[in-house]
């Protein structure tokens, strides 16, 4: 709790690489609305503000905002 945590996405297939323009983060604890995060890079940091499960998300979109890919 009370901790950053860093999650890093990489994209390995080239296709889906260069199709990436954004990544949107979806995080949950303990089953609450998720907080949801854009960001330009793979990269996506969270602080958890209490103890339980955490459930994350991420999709890539593409430059119009189209879904890629959800992880």
């Amino acid at each position: 709790m009370e901790r950053a945590n860093t999650y890093v996405l990489f994209v390995t297939d080239a296709g889906l690489a260069a199709a990436a323009n954004s990544f949107e983060w979806s995080a949950a604890e303990n089953g609450a609305p998720p907080v949801v995060q854009a960001t330009a890079h793979g990269e996506f940091t969270f602080r958890p503000t209490a103890a339980g499960p955490l459930g994350l998300t991420v999709r890539i979109l593409d430059g119009g905002g189209a879904e890629q890919a959800s992880l």
